[in-house]
């Protein structure tokens, strides 16, 4: 969904939808999982005869017993988006304001402690402002600080929209899950900027198990009440990237605050039932190792002396280090931030190619059936070089990455998907435009016609 129609063709899709008293609640997913309390699976219309589910946001009592009619809002307000100006906080590479720009909304302010980050989203912003009308002659570059040193320079008002995502190794399951991790005090910091911004909404992202593990339930229930009492209802969304365009399976999990009582509802998926995939990002590259390809990872693949093995090629260890194969036909595995050495995915350039048939399954059929494990490997098996990186996550080619090739690699690798980024965006765009539009309609049943027209210019 691209364009000035965005907002209105999700709005035509959702009234597709199943009414209410339609709708099946489980607490179970597709895998069987059971989910903490607040966290449900909602069913998804595909077509007549089929139904799937996708996990969304909570509805909370509050929002169900409340009518949308009845929100007040706060004088002076804006919500055409390209005038609805946001502060992005742990702004990374920016993936997640790139997709928030793209739906509309403009950035005013923006800050990550890492240099070369903050350099990349800079130089990036200026081709985005180029693209993108409503930020033409608008300047803006990301600070290069901690959020600590400069959260006083916040201040009320300065923004209707704060976003942004908070480190996450002290949650993700690729980290060691320490609570006394010292970067786990940044979604902290993040809601401290909240309180100090007073934004219409805010819009936290993490990895999905700060909103699934036992471990973080107090933690996340904390956060809640604390927006809760800042005058905020939260919402839960766990969405997979691969759902909303993007070639990659990646779960993250979207913290978002809106005023008590506001209608919103998740992004609708537009790609679950045909996801693109790992062999059409890197297609639409130029060959590998030519240029705007050739940003290559030296990691050799060599063979493990004792792979683990498991029921999929795709898993299991064949091959040293942490870097796995990837399942051309399927969307990516989740990137993680520490590529660029033997933890960098894997492909076979053959297959991609078409001039073979994937020769890891061929191996992993070999040790399956009580073959001995290979002392060496051909060089058709190589791993996912900078570009191809950036690609599976969905940024546009004319990003201007800067750093050494570690650096990008990490860059990339925390970042949120642009095109998902996207996709929440335009949900939060759609809640705050639906909260206007229905305060304004109680307003002018409450004062006539003759207060219809200051009240838009006022309002909306």
């Amino acid at each position: 969904r691209h364009g000035d129609g965005a907002v209105g063709a999700l709005r035509a899709m959702r009234c597709q939808m199943d009414s209410p008293p339609a709708r099946r609640w489980s607490r179970r997913g597709a895998t069987g999982h059971a989910l903490p309390d607040g966290l449900r699976y909602a069913p998804r219309r595909h077509s007549e005869d089929s139904r799937k589910v996708v996990r969304v946001r909570v509805m909370s009592a509050a929002y169900r017993e409340a009518s949308p009619t009845a929100v007040p809002m706060d004088e002076g307000t804006s919500v055409n988006t390209a005038n609805t100006a946001f502060v992005s906080l742990y702004s990374g590479a920016g993936g997640l304001d790139l997709g928030f720009c793209e739906a509309g909304f403009r950035p005013v302010f923006a800050i990550d402690s890492d240099a070369t980050a903050a350099e990349t989203y800079s130089a990036s912003y200026k081709r985005l402002a180029d693209r993108l009308p409503h930020l033409r002659n608008h300047d803006h570059a990301c600070l290069a600080a901690s959020l600590d040193d400069h959260l006083d320079d916040l201040t009320t008002g300065a923004a209707d929209l704060v976003i942004g995502g908070p480190p996450c190794q002290g949650f993700s399951v690729a980290g060691k899950m320490d609570p006394s991790d010292p970067r786990s005090r940044h979604v902290w910091r993040f809601i401290d900027a909240v309180e100090r911004v007073a934004p219409r909404a805010f819009v936290m992202e993490n990895v999905k198990a700060l909103a699934v593990n036992r471990r973080w339930s107090a933690l996340l229930a904390s956060l809640r009440a604390r927006a809760g009492e800042m005058g905020y209802e939260t919402h839960i969304l766990l969405l997979n990237a691969a759902h909303y365009g993007v070639p990659q399976s990646r779960e993250r999990m979207f913290l978002i605050g809106m005023p008590h009582g506001t209608h919103f509802e998740a992004p609708l998926a537009t790609t679950a039932d045909s996801p693109p995939t790992l062999r059409w990002a890197l297609s639409a590259l130029p060959a590998w190792g030519a240029p705007g390809n050739d940003s290559l990872c030296t990691a050799k693949v060599t063979p493990a002396r004792q792979p683990i093995m498991r029921r999929s090629p795709y898993a299991g260890m064949l091959f040293n280090g942490a870097g796995r194969p990837m399942r051309l036909g399927a969307p990516a595995p989740t990137l993680p931030a520490s590529m660029g050495g033997n933890r960098t995915p894997i492909v076979d350039q053959h297959h991609l190619d078409g001039i073979d048939d994937c020769w890891v399954m061929r191996y992993h059929a070999h040790l399956a059936a009580g073959g001995e494990p290979y002392m060496s490997l051909p060089d058709r098996l190589r791993r996912l070089t900078v570009q191809e990186a950036a690609a599976v996550q969905g940024f546009p080619a004319d990003m201007e990455w800067r750093g050494r090739q570690s650096a990008v690699y990490r860059q990339i690798g925390n970042a949120v998907p642009p095109s998902l980024a996207r996709a929440v965006a335009v949900a939060v765009k759609d809640a705050l435009e639906f909260q206007c539009h229905a305060h304004t309609t109680h307003h002018n049943a409450d004062h006539g016609v003759l207060g219809q027209a200051s009240e838009r210019r006022s309002r909306c």
